[in-house]
């Protein structure tokens, strides 16, 4: 049969292939972005003990808030609103808009940071003692070229700060304990060296 609802066959099976190729590009694409998300929460995980994710908060007024992380970590709690943008980031306290000039688009937003107060005191409303903070999470696709206020962090940063890292603070452990250990093996040898030129014998003494 060489036509197909008035088509030629040939014309069918180019339609064809291409609706393929269009659905294994959109296949990957998705598959890429998910990747990526699991990434990013693996990254946001390892700082926490525990974790929420996209959870409703009661205000205390009756009414709820909607926190994208809510993490315990070994300061207290922390409350992070994460933005997963491409290109340089313009953002500072007082700008009503943050603006995003990305590689195909430039976009403007308003600026989260009220927000992310309102989601701090609804959490603090049922905390008790317990510390909360909030921090504005950018992942590594964005750039700050002109700062950025305290309270935004990009992924990188939250991952290596001994603020919230328990991995961190375990590395920094872990130095301190290294220069100790190899302050105390100098000052062995060079004390054993001092010594070993005299004639007169000397105890050696251990400052291990």
């Amino acid at each position: 049969m060489r036509d197909l609802l008035g088509l030629p066959v040939w014309l069918w099976v180019v339609f064809g292939l291409g609706v393929l190729a269009a659905g294994v590009y959109y296949a990957r694409d998705l598959l890429g972005q998910r990747r990526a998300r699991r990434a990013i929460d693996n990254v946001i995980s390892s700082v926490a003990f525990e974790e929420l994710r996209n959870v409703l908060v009661p205000t205390g007024t009756g009414e709820h808030i909607h926190v994208n992380y809510l993490l315990l970590t070994q300061r207290g709690l922390l409350v992070l609103d994460l933005f997963d943008v491409a290109g340089m980031i313009f953002a500072g306290e007082k700008m009503e808009q943050w603006s995003v000039f990305g590689p195909k688009r430039h976009f403007t937003f308003t600026n989260p940071l009220p927000m992310l107060y309102d989601r701090m005191a609804a959490v603090r409303h049922f905390a008790g003692d317990v510390p909360v903070e909030g921090r504005i999470l950018f992942s590594m696709r964005g750039e700050f070229p002109k700062g950025r206020p305290d309270v935004v962090l990009r992924l990188d940063a939250l991952q290596s700060s001994p603020e919230f890292s328990q991995f961190a603070l375990i590395q920094q452990l872990l130095d301190l304990l290294v220069a100790i250990v190899d302050k105390s093996f100098f000052s062995h040898i060079c004390y054993r060296f001092l010594f070993s030129q005299n004639s007169v014998s000397t105890p050696i003494v251990d400052f291990g």
